[in-house]
């Protein structure tokens, strides 16, 4: 595991937001015995004093506890983490329905801030100079398509460049696998809208109907917004569902969608 300056992390940090996506990974559960000191070291090629400092912090949080004389436990799975992976995961949760996921590149470019609608830019708090990268893609479900994403990222915290290819599959895994950055928190609003002209045409419709418009940015640290990404939803194939109270989370019928 390298040390990487895309944000300026101290490397025990990146690797505590590594180890809180494996502790949130179907590879564990709460209660299982986690990995040791000298396991993380051997697994991902850090230090001694970083391994520590890594799992001091989550034993402070919460997440893990120790035990005299057994070792570190899971307690607690990470649920901001969770509550992304989940929230982003079109993949997988059209996986689970028995579907087969899959995606189209509509769109990949680079401009600046300038050429953008300035709504998106005042919801990043950029100026107009400061480069952007435009993604749109096509997210189908057994070839139906379902849901239409366009992601306008921050291009100076993707070194290497992002590209076509590494938002293929999942946008969120690129930022948390590839790039090492983890989302510490994010903003949306979702609200009906008629999907009409070419949007219409792209999820291959008859006639107009009634869709979910999404907006969401994604933050790597309180106050660094890292993309905002619009998302439409086809209406006869998805419902959101919210829960007030101890769990505050959404449950879509389909899959709340992957956002890359």
């Amino acid at each position: 595991m390298a040390e990487t300056d895309l944000i300026r992390t101290p490397l025990y940090e990146q690797l505590k937001v590594v180890l809180q996506e494996l502790i949130g990974s179907d590879e564990y559960k709460v209660e299982d015995k986690f990995l040791s000191e000298r396991q993380i070291c051997e697994r991902f090629d850090v230090s001694r004093a970083t391994a520590n400092k890594a799992m001091s912090s989550l034993l402070t949080e919460g997440i893990l506890e120790f035990r005299k004389g057994i070792g570190t436990f899971i307690v607690n799975q990470s649920p901001i983490d969770k509550h992304f992976h989940e929230n982003l995961s079109f993949t997988n949760k059209t996986l689970a329905m028995g579907q087969k996921p899959s995606t189209k590149i509509l769109d990949f470019y680079q401009t600046t801030a300038r050429e953008i609608n300035p709504f998106i830019m005042d919801r990043l708090g950029i100026g107009k100079e400061e480069k952007i990268t435009v993604a749109k893609r096509l997210r189908l479900a057994d070839n139906k398509p379902v849901i239409i994403e366009c992601h306008y990222f921050r291009t100076r915290f993707f070194d290497p460049p992002l590209k076509p290819e590494d938002i293929d599959i999942s946008v969120y895994d690129a930022i948390t696998k590839t790039y090492g950055m983890y989302l510490q928190r994010m903003d949306e609003t979702i609200r009906s809208t008629l999907i009409s002209g070419k949007n219409r045409e792209l999820f291959q419709l008859e006639m107009d109907i009634t869709g979910f418009l999404m907006h969401f940015v994604p933050y790597v640290d309180e106050d660094t917004p890292l993309y905002f990404a619009e998302v439409l939803y086809r209406g006869d194939s998805y419902e959101f569902h919210n829960r007030i109270g101890p769990i505050l989370k959404s449950q879509p019928s389909l899959g709340m969608y992957s956002q890359c």
